[in-house]
């Protein structure tokens, strides 16, 4: 091949895919994804492997082989439309879907913990909590694949499961135990994982539990430390991440100016290269800390800038965006919006299981509605989740004696 480029021998053995150039047009696509991801080239490394996977789909049924090569493929385009498109997207599940089919017709001999880990990934995302835990489970048990990532992979998935169904301590201990496996992965082989696996953010969930838990300064020194492992591997996405959980922390915390600055970091990244899950997350975010901080007549683009959030199709999350938004409504003396928004929220706990923020939502319902059953209620979960920095916002004759 010389120095051709891997795109232009991909694009030259297509337009021979009929003349029995079919082979090389598919090793020249995947190379040519391969080094497009590389480049953070992410939306031309999708347009190879989508091709690459139209032509691998006829064969896929009766060989096993090709069935391989297409989970790979579509397993990578997972992970990159999980960078572009969204976490949770519906083009995710769409790529998931197909994976789900192939694993069944790739043969036994094929490592599928890759694939349970993707799955798993997409079904937290989806807050398909019940079957991200089976998913996690199944890593746990399997053996490792001598690098330490599926064992990261399986702690993290059932430590994210915990945070967002608010069982902090069991939440905390299992994503100790991925933040210390994954410090021993070899940074080389991080690095080669970069848009091709699901991410491993244990530091920065470990942060959001460790905040509700009450320590602060450890959470931002999880914060701090998924920076600088993003960093290390000249990882954009990590970096992005990372600022979204800050900003996620940060509005936990009520900490307007942290939320303001991690943002703004979150929303550059995003749209430098071509993120736009990041974009309408650290809109969001932006809005919620000009509401917040007193511009109230932000308060209703802040509730749009929420919609943007979900519309790609990620369900994880909806309780977050809906405590912050109804404790802001609440500071800005609009108790009747506040209490619409926090009932909004609770009819997503009782749906989904989220209910990491169902005490605040209880909260911010019972001052809104003058309400103590709601209040009682809502110190009562705080204190069975150990969400100190959530009981704390209580009244004390609602928090019963322990």
């Amino acid at each position: 091949a010389g120095d051709v480029a891997p795109a232009e021998l991909a694009h030259h053995y297509g337009q021979a895919v009929g003349l029995g150039h079919g082979e090389d047009h598919l090793r020249w696509s995947l190379a040519a994804a391969d080094d497009a991801t590389r480049r953070f080239a992410y939306e031309n490394a999708l347009g190879h492997l989508a091709r690459a996977a139209r032509g691998l789909a006829p064969a896929t049924a009766g060989s096993p082989a090709a069935a391989r090569t297409e989970l790979a493929v579509q397993l990578h385009r997972a992970a990159l439309l999980q960078m572009t498109v969204g976490v949770g997207a519906d083009a995710v599940d769409e790529v998931c879907s197909r994976a789900r089919d192939l694993l069944v017709l790739v043969g036994p001999e094929v490592d599928v913990r890759p694939a349970l880990w993707a799955l798993g990934e997409l079904a937290a995302n989806r807050a398909d909590y019940a079957v991200c835990t089976d998913l996690a489970d199944r890593l746990v048990r399997a053996e490792d694949d001598g690098t330490g990532l599926i064992a990261a992979a399986g702690a993290y998935l059932l430590g994210v499961v915990d945070y967002f169904t608010g069982r902090l301590p069991a939440a905390d201990r299992r994503l100790t135990v991925a933040v210390d496996r994954l410090r021993a992965v070899d940074l080389r082989l991080l690095n080669r994982q970069v848009g091709r696996l699901p991410v491993l953010a244990a530091y920065n969930f470990r942060a959001l539990v460790r905040s509700l838990r009450g320590d602060a300064d450890a959470a931002r020194r999880d914060i701090a430390d998924a920076e600088r492992l993003a960093e290390a591997l000249d990882d954009l996405y990590g970096r992005a991440n990372a600022a979204l959980f800050g900003a996620w922390m940060g509005m936990q915390e009520r900490d307007v100016p942290t939320v303001r600055a991690a943002a703004q970091r979150c929303r550059e990244i995003g749209a430098a290269n071509g993120m736009p899950h990041f974009v309408a997350t650290g809109t969001f975010f932006l809005e919620w800390a000009a509401a917040r901080g007193g511009d109230h007549d932000r308060l209703p683009v802040m509730r749009a800038a929420a919609e943007g959030i979900y519309r790609p199709g990620l369900r994880a999350t909806r309780t977050v965006t809906f405590s912050g938004m109804a404790e802001a409504y609440l500071a800005a003396g609009d108790p009747a919006t506040a209490a619409v928004l926090a009932e909004e929220g609770l009819a997503v706990v009782a749906d989904l299981g989220e209910a990491v923020f169902a005490a605040e939502l209880h909260r911010v319902r019972g001052i809104a509605r003058d309400d103590p059953a709601a209040l009682a209620t809502g110190a009562r979960i705080a204190a069975d989740q150990g969400s100190g920095l959530l009981l704390a916002r209580f009244p004390a004759e609602a928090i019963e004696p322990r």
